[in-house]
């Protein structure tokens, strides 16, 4: 009949050998295994570094070294146990017999490891491995991840309840820092608005004088081509032609040009039916009985008729 207590607590730890399931006497010893349990948590940065004939190292990172907790019925009674240093932090040992000598004596027992990792334990501790004279892996066995498998410990509530805090107080340093830049921003308004213009402000205001530009110009075009209503354009004509007549009286005329003129005149006016009576003499008669002008102004008045 065994006097070992009944196991309260549970956690898996997964390496890339595979997965460690520990049972561990959370109830007797309370401190050592919430620690074991924070440290399988960041299962990632855990590892496997030593192994001897007795025992296999396993070390995690961070936290504090565990006291010495000790219990008259948990004892190195079977292999495969869970042990923790009490002087260095972080540092833990599974046994593989139990003849474990005094190499362990100053040990907290935490546990054991229960389920199919007794099979790839045992293989890493056989012949094939490779290490060095101290007995450390040339090729550590790392960690993937861990989880806690029955909580005792109320340790995700705890961690939330920091996360939360963590939160809150990020919040507030955000909070403080917006209003420090909020005063910084009152006190120096003036200077910025005097130094500098945004982009698009400017571009704004070029486009409305542009506008205003557009406008004005439109306006003087307007008031350059109306006419004024008091003069009718009728009058305008009249006193245009009375200037025209007046230059044209006061200029001096051509003697060609008024010849021309008055030529043109005798032409457009009608030939007389009567003949003029003969102002010469006789003896400056035609062999016809007319003279050399009546027959220059009858074949001249001939000719227009036709």
């Amino acid at each position: 009949m065994s006097l070992e207590p009944a196991t309260s607590g549970a956690v898996r730890w997964r390496s890339i050998r595979g997965p460690m399931e520990v049972a561990l006497f959370a109830k007797q010893i309370p401190i050592g295994t919430r620690r074991f349990a924070e440290h399988v948590l960041r299962g990632d940065k855990m590892t496997i570094t030593r192994v001897t004939e007795k025992y296999i190292e396993l070390t995690g990172q961070g936290g504090e070294a565990v006291p010495k907790e000790s219990n008259s019925r948990i004892r190195f009674s079977q292999p495969y146990m869970v042990a923790a240093d009490t002087r260095r932090p972080g540092i833990y040992a599974i046994t593989l017999t139990t003849q474990v000598g005094d190499e362990l004596a100053d040990w907290t027992i935490l546990g054991k490891v229960r389920g199919d990792a007794v099979y790839w334990l045992r293989n890493l501790a056989g012949s094939g491995t490779v290490k060095d004279e101290d007995d450390v892996l040339q090729y550590a066995v790392k960690g993937t991840g861990g989880e806690i498998l029955e909580n005792v410990w109320n340790i995700q509530e705890e961690r939330r309840e920091a996360i939360q805090n963590s939160e809150v107080k990020t919040s507030r340093k955000q909070v403080s820092l917006s209003l420090s830049f909020e005063e910084e921003e009152e006190e120096d308004t003036a200077d910025v608005q005097i130094r500098m213009r945004p982009i698009k402000r400017l571009k704004r205001v070029q486009k409305k004088e542009k506008e205003k530009e557009k406008e004005q110009g439109n306006a003087v075009t307007e008031i350059s081509t109306t006419v004024p209503e008091s003069i009718p354009p009728t009058e305008q004509a009249e006193k245009h032609l009375q200037g025209v007549a007046e230059d044209a009286s006061a200029t001096p005329t051509d003697p060609t040009l008024e010849k021309l003129r008055k030529f043109q005149e005798s032409l457009r006016q009608p030939s007389r039916s009567a003949k003029k009576p003969p102002t010469h003499n006789i003896t400056e008669e035609g062999i016809d009985g007319l003279s050399s002008e009546d027959e220059d102004l009858g074949f001249l008045s001939h000719r227009w008729n036709k």
